[in-house]
C-alpha cells in the first residue's frame, strides 16, 4: 500500500488526505474506508503533518524528498488558507505588520482563546504548532517572525515597529473618546499592550459600560465595550476576519 500513496505523491505532489484518499479511491478502484486505511499504514518516505489543525481532521501529505520544495509550500500555504483558517489568520496577521508581530499582542490580533473556550483551540496551542512546522519564529525576547519561506510581502521590521505606535496610539485616542462620552467608565479602560481580555479572548481595548442598552437594568450588572484595531492599509475582509470570529463565538 506504500508504494501506491508514494506513487500518487509522486504524480500529483503533497496535499492534504482527503484528496489524496479521493484520489487513491479513483486511481486503484478501492473505497473510501480501505483508501483512508492505506494513507494511515504509509510509511517512509510518506511523512505528514500532524500538527497543523485542518478542516475535518485532515492531515498534510508528502515525500520526504518533496519537504520545502517550492511545490510543498506554495500546496501547503494554499491548504492553510483554505482549510485551516485558524492558523492562516495567524499568517495574515504577520504579512499585514511586514512580518514582525510582539508577543504580548498577538493575541489581539487573531482569533483564538486565551483560557479555555469550549471547542476552540488555545493560543498557545496554535502558536506552539506553528512554530513546530517552522512558520513562525522566536524573533528576540519581545517579537515573533513570520519566516521567510512563507511571507509574501517584504519582511521589515522597522515598520512592523511603526504599525504598533500608531495601532498603540489609534486605541489610546479611542479609550479617551469612549471614556469622555461615557460610553465606559472613565479610567476603566485596557488597551493593546495591557493584555485587554474579555470572555476569555484578548482584544485592542476593553471596557465595561454602563449605558443603557448594554446596562442591564434587571440584573443590574453592566456591559462591556471591546474593540479590535487593523492599521497599515485599507481592510480587506480577510484582514478583520480575527475580529469577526471572536465576536461571532
Amino acid at each position: 500500500m506504500s508504494k501506491k500513496v508514494i506513487a500518487l505523491l509522486k504524480k500529483h505532489g503533497p496535499m492534504l488526505s482527503g484528496k489524496l484518499a479521493r484520489i487513491f479511491e479513483n486511481e486503484y478502484g478501492v473505497s473510501n474506508m480501505a483508501a483512508r486505511q492505506a494513507l494511515s499504514r504509509a510509511k517512509s518516505p510518506v511523512n505528514k503533518i500532524c500538527t497543523l489543525s485542518f478542516e475535518k481532521n485532515q492531515k498534510f501529505f508528502y515525500l520526504e524528498n518533496q519537504f520545502m520544495s517550492q511545490q510543498y509550500v506554495d500546496r501547503l500555504l494554499e491548504d492553510i488558507k483554505e482549510n485551516s483558517q485558524i492558523n492562516w489568520i495567524y499568517i495574515c496577521a504577520f504579512q499585514a505588520q511586514y512580518g514582525y508581530v510582539s508577543k504580548n499582542i498577538l493575541p489581539a490580533l487573531v482569533s483564538s482563546p486565551v483560557k479555555n473556550v469550549k471547542g476552540h483551540k488555545l493560543h498557545e496551542r496554535v502558536l506552539d504548532d506553528l512554530i513546530k512546522c517552522h512558520i513562525i519564529e522566536d524573533y528576540d525576547d519581545t517579537r515573533w517572525k513570520l519566516s521567510d519561506w512563507v511571507s509574501d510581502t517584504l519582511q521589515n521590521l522597522s515598520r512592523s515597529t511603526g504599525i504598533e505606535v500608531v495601532k498603540k496610539q489609534i486605541v489610546n485616542d479611542f479609550a479617551s473618546w469612549a471614556g469622555n462620552i461615557n460610553l465606559v467608565g472613565y479610567g476603566s479602560s485596557k488597551t493593546i499592550f495591557e493584555s485587554a481580555e474579555f470572555a476569555n479572548f484578548q482584544w485592542a481595548f476593553t471596557a465595561p459600560s454602563y449605558v443603557q442598552p448594554l446596562y442591564n437594568m434587571e440584573a443590574q450588572k453592566n456591559g462591556f465595550v471591546v474593540a479590535d484595531v487593523f492599521y497599515g492599509r485599507t481592510a480587506t475582509l480577510e484582514d478583520i476576519q480575527f475580529f469577526i470570529n471572536k465576536i461571532s463565538i
